[in-house]
């Protein structure tokens, strides 16, 4: 069971004859969900199925305030649904009997952040009432089910007050802990609101074997950065930031492409839509490209702004700088793409709460080697799946790709493979994800001498969450790709020796 209660914030500007003055409301950031086991209260082999938890989280470092300390803030807590008898103790307190005493609960006896000893600082203590009934008489019966219950938090100003909803729930047998949090916060954000925010164009030409192609038309209206292209010659154009996203070590970037149209009120011929992240030293980059494949496919742009969530776990250290591709290589297809803004967040990388999919085993993996105009590679299966160029020959380019696995609505996936190489100057590496559908493709490139697969293997996380799909072709695929060209120094093995794929909840 779980819901998302309304955020109770507001900010209240007071207009005084002469003055103004501002008042600021708590905000309670997302918080962890609780799993109060009973394993810390056996004694010996006798099971006293006590579920009780000491200093589960510190509630100070769950809320912001920007008037008042932050220690004075007063807590408070309901359950859902609101029932009596009381199924927790929270601090040795029980639930508010109106959520109107939120406001002021010290009021009423049921501030849980001021209590006396021993629950006299922020830290919080669980008692489940319901399996583990006061007072202490052990040992109690096994739980059937058991406590799982929504918590509605409350902090209070004295003037406003905000709520967010935890989880809490029991672990027969088990052991407290608590989940993971994500807290996103904003690094960068450009809105183009009245100027291009120094974001730069460029409309190549390119007359190389595999791709022919002029360059595109940009355009901006005040607002969105745009660019056209149209359905008698290829063409590809690009907006760049005119700054980098600094690296942060163990951080997670979320890049939100917000309002995204297109001038076809169908999809089905759209341009191709590609956001690109270039590591500085250009070692590494990832894409997600969203392609018009079929008939109005359901996540590729349209008349109406949508944005799309793309994330990133950057390897190799090296600042990231963003991009806005839009390219046509079909006939059929023609039109404007338009961005409105972008936002750049980042977090802690959750390391809980991860579920394992089942990623198909590498001998029903299938290998395309031979892929007119470029050059042949080899396939091999010695320690993994293999592709191979030699030096001399610098336009290879082959692959090795799964079959499908399923895709869940309303879920973060992560692909995590290791690849090594025993050569000093190994072709370049992509991992690359297919939706099933191929509406959508992420591709992790690595070049660089520094994030080239060594000997000991590299991971190459990719990162996305799951999308609006063609119905019938709700699933992934996997693939390992390689390319050489470089026809004196590059050459040699890759071997993509393992792999894992896991999925998560929506990150808040």
């Amino acid at each position: 069971m779980k819901k998302s209660l309304p955020l109770l914030v507001a900010v209240l500007a007071i207009a005084l004859i002469g003055s103004s003055a501002f008042a600021y409301a708590p905000v309670i950031q997302p918080l962890p969900q609780v799993f109060i086991g009973d394993a810390e209260d056996n004694a010996g082999t006798v099971d006293n199925n006590l579920f009780r938890f000491s200093n589960a989280f510190d509630l100070d470092a769950y809320v912001t305030d920007g008037d008042t300390t932050i220690s004075e803030l007063a807590w408070s807590f309901i359950e859902d649904p609101l029932v009596i008898p009381d199924m927790l103790e929270v601090n040795g307190i029980t639930q508010l009997a109106s959520e109107s005493d939120a406001l002021d609960p010290a009021a009423v006896g049921k501030d849980i952040r001021h209590q006396a000893a021993p629950f006299d600082d922020s830290w919080v203590d669980f008692w489940d009432l319901e399996d583990s009934p006061k007072p202490l008489a052990v040992p109690y019966l096994p739980p059937s089910p058991g406590l799982n219950t929504i918590v509605t938090f409350f902090c209070s100003d004295g003037t406003f007050v905000d709520s967010a909803d935890c989880e809490v729930q029991i672990v027969d047998n088990g052991t407290d802990y608590v989940s993971d949090v994500t807290v996103w916060t904003q690094d960068t954000k450009w809105d183009y609101e009245g100027d291009v925010n120094g974001w730069t164009f460029t409309g190549p030409n390119a007359t190389a074997a595999d791709a022919v192609f002029t360059g595109a038309t940009s355009s901006y209206d005040g607002s969105k950065l745009g660019t056209s292209t149209d359905n008698t010659t290829s063409r590809f154009g690009f907006w760049t930031a005119p700054s980098a996203i600094a690296f942060e070590t163990g951080k997670l970037y979320k890049y939100e492409w917000k309002g995204v149209d297109s001038s076809l009120a169908s999809s089905t011929n759209d341009p191709t839509l590609r956001f690109r992240i270039n590591s500085t030293d250009f070692s590494t980059a990832f894409e997600m490209v969203i392609s018009s494949v079929g008939t109005d496919p359901p996540f590729a742009p349209t008349t109406t702004p949508r944005d799309y969530n793309m994330y990133f776990l950057p390897v190799g250290g090296h600042d990231m700088v963003p991009a806005f591709d839009v390219y046509d290589f079909d006939a059929s297809d023609a039109g404007q793409l338009n961005l409105d803004e972008l936002v750049v967040w980042k977090a802690t990388l959750p390391t809980a709460d991860w579920s394992a999919e089942t990623v198909p085993a590498f001998g029903t993996w299938t290998a395309l080697t031979s892929i007119s105009p470029y050059g042949s590679v080899t396939s091999g299966t010695s320690g993994g799946l293999q592709l191979t160029t030699t030096v001399g020959n610098g336009f290879n380019y082959g692959f090795w790709t799964s079959t499908n696995l399923p895709m869940a609505a309303d879920t973060l996936y992560r692909v995590l493979p290791i690849v090594s190489s025993s050569d000093a100057n190994p072709p370049e590496c992509y991992i690359r994800v297919n939706s099933q559908d191929f509406q959508v493709t992420y591709r992790y490139k690595a070049s660089g001498a520094s994030v080239a697969p060594d000997s000991d293997g590299e991971v190459y996380p990719v990162y996305f969450e799951s999308h609006d799909m063609v119905s019938g072709a709700e699933g992934f695929n996997i693939g390992l790709e390689i390319f050489d060209g470089d026809s004196t120094t590059r050459g040699g093995t890759i071997t993509l020796t393992t792999i894992v794929a896991e999925s998560h909840a929506l990150l808040p």
